[in-house]
Parts: C-alpha cells; structure tokens; sequence
C-alpha cells in the first residue's frame, strides 16, 4: 500500500462537512475529432441531507444543466451505458491527453474542483 498507483483515467474528490459527504469518482473527460468535450465520472451522495448539482464547468466554461438531485445512494453517473446525466462542451479547444479542470457546484454542498484528464473518445 505504500506505492499505490491510479488505475483509471479517472481522479476522485470528497465534499465532506458536517452536513455533507459527496464522493467524485473516476473523474474524466472524453475529446472527440471534433472537439466535443464530454464529462465521465460519478457522483454519490453518503448523507441523509438531500443535495443537488446545480452547476458544472470544464476548462472554466460553464456547462448549462438543470439541477440534478444528489440523493442518499442514488448516483449521478455522467456517461456509459448507465448514465444518468450529461454535460458536454463542444468546440472546448480541449486535446487527448492534456489536463483540464472540471468544477461541480452544489447547492448545499459547494463546490469543488478537479483537475482531470482528457482522453481521446
């Protein structure tokens, strides 16, 4: 355990307070030829408080939702055959292989931010 190495393309955050505990899991980003950004990766709400993603950005460019309830062990899966949820960003300049930021805003929970890879679609 002492040289423990990511296995995925994804990164993973916390949002952990009081009232709060959001997992980010498998964080990513898929840039087709075109230039479409596509956001991958779940969200998982641990707590009894209800929540909801309100707002997301990559490479700090807004992506326009609706708000999505984050609710007790309901997860939030962008892309896949089990999505749920999507977000992309076309003409996003963005290249396979780069690293970009990709930001969730909560409604209770605030905000957080990553800093995720971008892979080839």
């Amino acid at each position: 355990t002492r040289m423990i190495n990511q296995v995925t393309d994804g990164v993973d955050a916390n949002i952990k307070d009081q009232n709060t505990l959001i997992y980010l899991r498998n964080i990513h980003v898929l840039v087709n030829e075109s230039g479409e950004a596509t956001l991958i990766g779940t969200i998982i709400n641990q707590k009894d408080t209800n929540d909801a993603l309100i707002a997301l950005a990559i490479n700090k460019q807004e992506i326009k939702i609706a708000p999505i309830p984050a609710l007790l062990n309901k997860p939030i899966t962008f892309g896949g055959d089990i999505a749920n949820a999507a977000a992309t960003l076309p003409a996003s300049g963005l290249t396979a292989g780069a690293h970009t930021t990709v930001s969730f805003f909560f409604g209770l929970g605030g905000s957080v931010s990553v800093d995720a890879l971008v892979v080839k679609a």
